[in-house]
This record gives C-alpha cells, sequence and structure tokens, in this order.
C-alpha cells in the first residue's frame, strides 16, 4: 500500500501572508484560552460553592455532636447519682426499706390483677 504524498504549498516568499496567518492562529488560541479560563473559573466558583456548604454542614453537625456530648454527660451524672442511692439503699442495715418495696409491688401487682379482671369482663 503505497501512501500518496500531497505537497503543502511554500508560504516562505510572502512574509504578510505569514505575519497574517500566526496573528490569526494567535487570536484563535486566545478565544480559546479565553473560553478555557471562563469554564476553569465557573468551576472554581462551584467548588467554592460546594466547599462552603460543606464547611457549614460540619459546623452544625458539630454543634449537634457538642449538645448530644452535654446531654450524655447530664444522663450519666444523673445515672451515677442515682445507682449510689440505690447502693446506699441496699448498703443500709435496716429492713425497713425493703418492706415498702414489697408493699410497693403487691400494690401495683393488685392494682393490675383487678384492671384485667375488669377489661376481660367488657
Amino acid at each position: 500500500m503505497t501512501f500518496k504524498r500531497t505537497r503543502q504549498p511554500n508560504y516562505s516568499n510572502n512574509k504578510s501572508f505569514n505575519y497574517n496567518y500566526l496573528q490569526q492562529q494567535n487570536k484563535e488560541i486566545q478565544k480559546q484560552n479565553e473560553l478555557k479560563i471562563k469554564t476553569l473559573k465557573n468551576k472554581v466558583i462551584g467548588i467554592k460553592s460546594i466547599s462552603v456548604d460543606i464547611r457549614n454542614e460540619i459546623r452544625r453537625h458539630n454543634k449537634l455532636l457538642d449538645e448530644l456530648d452535654n446531654n450524655f454527660n447530664s444522663a450519666n451524672s444523673i445515672l451515677d447519682r442515682t445507682v449510689n442511692r440505690i447502693s446506699t439503699l441496699i448498703s443500709s442495715t435496716t429492713g425497713q426499706h425493703m418492706c415498702w418495696l414489697f408493699l410497693f409491688v403487691f400494690t401495683v401487682l393488685i392494682f393490675i390483677y383487678f384492671y384485667w379482671k375488669i377489661n376481660l369482663r367488657k
């Protein structure tokens, strides 16, 4: 398979043509560069907007996490006080609190029994 060679015209003799041709190429390259710069600028603006949104979202989440941490600390201190009170109650030498506890549980069970019995008749 042979390739036919085409001859390119020789423009070296015509200097004004070369200068105009180069100016035209330069203008075309500048237009392409300006278009690419505008495209790049739009992309940078979009990325900046996204990064600002991400920053705001992170700040909001950090605030929520701080509030959640404070709530857990508060619940933990309440639970610690309750456990301390229960262990004090259990370690006391008198059995009076156990009698009151048994009486309370017995009363609640009686109440539940009668409540179910009344509701089953309906």
